[in-house]
C-alpha cells in the first residue's frame, strides 16, 4: 500500500512539474525542443487521475480521504490556468487535507493571477499570504 502511495505522488509531481514547464515563459531553446515531450507527459498523467478520480468516485462517492480528485484538479488547474480551476483545486486540497498541494496551488494561482494584471491587488495577495 505505501508503493502505491508513493507512485501515486510521484506520478502527481511529474505531471504537475511537465505541466509546469509548459506555462513558463522562458524562451529556452532546449525547453522549446522539449515542448512535445512535456505535452505528451502531462496529457497521460491527467488522463491516468481522471480514471483514478472517476473509479473512486464510483466505487465510494463519500469517501473524505480520496485524493485522487483533488490531484486531478491540480493537475487540470496546471493545464488550463484559471482563477476558478485554481479556486477547486484549493477546495478540493483542503477538503481532503492535502495541505502541501493547497499551498502550492495557492501559489500558482498567485503568479497567474499576478502575471496577467501585471501589479500586486488585494486579490493576488489572498492567494500567497
Amino acid at each position: 500500500d505505501l508503493i502505491v502511495t508513493r507512485q501515486h505522488f510521484q506520478l502527481l509531481f511529474l505531471g504537475l512539474g511537465a505541466l509546469m514547464l509548459l506555462s513558463s515563459d522562458d524562451e529556452d531553446d532546449d525547453e522549446n525542443d522539449n515542448r512535445h515531450y512535456y505535452t505528451l507527459l502531462g496529457i497521460d498523467i491527467i488522463q491516468h487521475f481522471q480514471t483514478m478520480a472517476q473509479l473512486s468516485r464510483d466505487t465510494n462517492p463519500t469517501a473524505a480521504t480520496n485524493n485522487a480528485v483533488p490531484a486531478y484538479l491540480c493537475l487540470i488547474a496546471e493545464s488550463n490556468p484559471s482563477k476558478r480551476n485554481y479556486n477547486k483545486a484549493i477546495e478540493a486540497c483542503n477538503d481532503t487535507g492535502m495541505l502541501h498541494l493547497k499551498g502550492y496551488m495557492n501559489e500558482r494561482c498567485y503568479l497567474f493571477l499576478n502575471r496577467r494584471r501585471k501589479n500586486t491587488t488585494t486579490t493576488t495577495r489572498y492567494y500567497i499570504v
